[in-house]
């Protein structure tokens, strides 16, 4: 009653006894248009009552707790019986899609030099590889766990598969070299720095003098083992550059960075060593290996493509020929036959 005098509205925090029961009451300040306390309005209400009151609430709110929760696990089972499901069609379409790799990397491991990513596991991984294949398809905690491990592997082989298969797409089977491919490639790339104004290379060709008389004579076998010869010793000097085989017997090998035609030159001397020191010490056949070369370095201010690079190393390739042949006797004319 004091706090409503003073304009704050009150109720007791305790109920009071008096002769006519047990009661609460609370006050409240009327104000007149000064806004001073113009009056004051109590009320009284019965302790019984209004505790009967706070009980059915009280009720009330347990009642509407519990039957929320109650349709809340509902729903959450409802929902989490669903996910279940399509986790499970998850499960076993990753499961399918597992073994279809795992069957696929077998397919490659035996048709060709390729081995799957098992051989590429660590002892732990294959362990866990061979435990997750063995699993039956039931959605358990630990088939999750497990399945998520296969993937991981899964995802290793794929790489591994992967590169592999890139590797095939541009590499040159019988010399290990890059193929016509991953030349065209090169190219391309090489014409594109040309016209940004980004370009800096060389091109050495090289070609195998004599073979077509050596698959004429000695059989295709021989020949295909020049070619790796050949192959090898350009590697051997070439080790950091670019080196493809482009046709039967014909190589290229693109240094990119700046270089002179006198660096050009020593890199030839160190090719001519090199072929001297495998013809007399390395060779398993009768016959001396030989090959023509030629070379030209990207001219930035006259050369508007890689093609005109190339024409230069392809003539003087074919001038190199032309000597071997005047000094061997063999007049063979420049032709795709008598290469």
């Amino acid at each position: 009653l004091y706090k409503a005098s003073l304009g704050t509205a009150g109720v007791d925090t305790e109920a009071f006894d008096d002769r006519w029961g047990t009661f609460y009451s609370a006050y409240s300040p009327v104000f007149d248009s000064n806004g001073n306390v113009a009056g004051i309005v109590g009320v009284d209400f019965n302790a019984k009552w209004y505790e009967r009151q706070i009980r059915r609430y009280t009720i009330s709110i347990v009642i509407v707790s519990v039957l929320s929760l109650f349709i809340g696990a509902v729903i959450v089972i409802l929902i989490t019986t669903q996910v279940r499901k399509r986790l499970n069609v998850v499960y076993d379409e990753l499961s399918s899609l597992a073994e279809d790799v795992e069957h696929l990397s077998k397919e490659v491991a035996t048709n060709s030099r390729y081995n799957s990513t098992t051989d590429n596991l660590t002892t732990d991984e294959l362990e866990l590889y061979n435990q997750s294949s063995k699993k039956k398809k039931h959605l358990t905690k630990d088939a999750i766990g497990d399945l998520g491990d296969k993937i991981n592997l899964m995802h290793k082989e794929m790489t591994h598969y992967i590169s592999y298969v890139q590797e095939q797409a541009y590499t040159d089977s019988m010399t290990g070299v890059g193929n016509k491919t991953a030349y065209l490639d090169m190219v391309k790339r090489l014409n594109h720095k040309i016209s940004k104004g980004a370009a800096s290379f060389a091109i050495a060709v090289f070609d195998v003098n004599g073979l077509k008389s050596v698959n004429d004579n000695l059989g295709h076998e021989y020949g295909d083992m020049i070619i790796c010869d050949t192959a090898l010793i350009i590697k051997r000097v070439f080790a950091n550059s670019h080196v493809f085989r482009i046709g039967g017997d014909e190589f290229i090998t693109i240094l990119e960075g700046r270089y002179t035609d006198k660096y050009i030159i020593e890199l030839f001397k160190d090719i001519d060593n090199e072929l001297a020191s495998f013809n007399e010490n390395e060779k398993t056949y009768e016959m001396t290996l030989s090959f023509s070369k030629g070379a030209s370095v990207f001219r930035p201010d006259t050369d508007s493509d890689y093609q005109t690079v190339f024409k230069r190393a392809d003539e003087a390739m074919y001038a190199n020929k032309g000597q071997y042949y005047r000094q061997f006797g063999d007049r063979r004319r420049r032709s795709d036959d008598n290469r």
